[in-house]
């Protein structure tokens, strides 16, 4: 009896040490993983014409994308301590250029480009478990009419934790009449992102 719960036991902590293994891929595969929104870290809402959608960015894959030709591993220590996201809205039935869509007037359009600059920020929240956190880094990735969507880069703090939480990106849309919106990205779909095979870095 007693070597068949032995048995058991070790079964048991085999099948858990495989299943808590992360699955290890390569650089092209990583970043494919990340923007595939069947993973959950891109999620969306569509309010009244616009698309809202938020992408929760781990710094592997910031600096995949932004430093192919450096040496990530000197780029790394300048990224710890954030977390990143790019926020985007757009239309939802056409490729019509965001900025212009509701518009009433041709001051408003610069007002909006202002508005996306400067003031947007403050008005973007990360609610990470019980933490309300400001944007500390913020970017509007002007496209002048190249792009349909209006573009943000964001970074907030990380607060020290042994757990991962919930993240949940709040805004208060002041353009588009959206109101209050929530956009989370839930925490077992950051558990489940696979680890970047060792030299890719």
């Amino acid at each position: 009896m007693l070597r068949k719960y032995h048995l058991i036991t070790t079964i048991l902590i085999c099948l858990l040490s495989v299943s808590c293994t992360k699955k290890k891929v390569s650089g092209l595969d990583y970043i494919r993983y990340i923007e595939n929104e069947d993973n959950g870290l891109k999620v969306s809402r569509n309010i009244d014409g616009i698309k809202y959608s938020v992408m929760y960015k781990p710094v592997d894959f910031v600096l995949l994308k932004e430093n192919r030709n450096d040496n990530l591993k000197e780029k790394r220590e300048d990224l710890i301590g954030m977390q990143y996201y790019t926020l985007s809205y757009s239309l939802i039935t056409n490729d019509k250029d965001i900025l212009k869509a509701k518009l009433n007037s041709k001051d408003e359009y610069f007002e909006r480009v202002n508005y996306f600059s400067f003031g947007l920020q403050n008005d973007v929240f990360l609610v990470d478990g019980k933490d309300t956190l400001k944007c500390k880094l913020f970017n509007y990735v002007r496209s002048y009419g190249l792009s349909p969507r209006a573009d943000f880069i964001m970074a907030f703090e990380t607060k020290t934790k042994k757990t991962i939480e919930d993240k949940r990106i709040v805004i208060e849309d002041k353009i588009y009449g959206g109101g209050i919106i929530n956009l989370k990205i839930a925490k077992k779909d950051i558990e489940n992102i696979p680890e970047l095979i060792e030299q890719q870095l």
